[in-house]
């Protein structure tokens, strides 16, 4: 079945196919060799094979890729246009895909441990709401590099828009996703 698959696959290439009555085997000939022979001992017939060049297989390779690929880009804004809610990491909100959509309404998860530029990817999208949810009593962004903290890369906008915009945050004390008995833990 693999060989059929492949068989088919290099129908219309410049691939040549030959199979014996014992085993099925790909032939592959240089541009110098225009025609190649191939058989088996066991007296099967001969069938004759075309060139197999690396140069035209690689363009034509090329050019189906870029056809994948624009298939592959149309498919995703089709689904992206037809789309009640898209889903994305803050870095990933800047896809170009998404560079022509605008969302009224932004979710940021784990705002709190977002970096502040990290977090102005998404809002960036047209938002007339932002809603930010994160517990700012866990961890804080991963910051790497000493540098980053002198440019306060550390502080998040969670942090930005509670302590310097004077928005407080609304406490969300009631567990949805975790078993009652972990929830009332330590208590």
């Amino acid at each position: 079945a693999l060989f059929e698959r492949a068989k088919q696959a290099a129908e219309g290439s410049n691939l040549a196919w030959a199979s014996s009555s014992s085993s099925s085997s790909l032939i592959t000939s240089s541009r110098s060799k225009r025609n190649a022979a191939a058989g088996s001992s066991s007296g099967a017939s001969t069938h004759l094979v075309g060139q197999l060049d690396s140069e035209s297989l690689g363009l034509d390779a090329k050019r189906k890729w870029g056809q994948a690929e624009a298939l592959s880009r149309e498919a995703s804004k089709q689904v992206l246009s037809e789309a009640h809610v898209v889903c994305a990491t803050c870095a990933g909100a800047g896809d170009p895909m998404l560079a022509e959509m605008h969302f009224n309404v932004v979710v940021i998860d784990e705002a709190t441990q977002a970096t502040e530029p990290a977090t102005l990817v998404p809002l960036t999208q047209g938002a007339q709401c932002a809603v930010m949810a994160g517990d700012p009593c866990q961890l804080p962004p991963t910051i790497v590099s000493r540098q980053a903290y002198t440019f306060k890369l550390d502080k998040t906008l969670f942090d930005r828009l509670q302590q310097e915009v004077g928005l407080a945050p609304l406490l969300l004390d009631t567990q949805y996703r975790m078993n009652p008995a972990i929830s009332k833990f330590p208590r």
